[in-house]
């Protein structure tokens, strides 16, 4: 990456030279500030957006994100 880029809900990032480790410290750390669930194992069938949610339907269930 040679210029900043702006990741939603982390903000600008600007990485010139980073490595595997480096890159999932920073996904950790969004996952955790923000509460972000992750589930393992599924198939996304559909993505819907129903005003400001989205709703996403997988193999087992489906949720709505804000």
């Amino acid at each position: 990456m040679t210029s900043p880029m702006d990741l939603p809900l982390l903000g600008k990032v600007k990485l010139v030279e980073t490595n595997k480790d480096e890159l999932i410290t920073i996904w950790s750390d969004v996952i955790s500030k923000n509460n972000i669930k992750i589930d393992e194992n599924e198939k996304v069938e559909s993505i819907v957006k129903e005003g400001e949610i989205f709703k996403v339907t997988t193999d087992k269930d489906y949720t709505f994100f804000p």
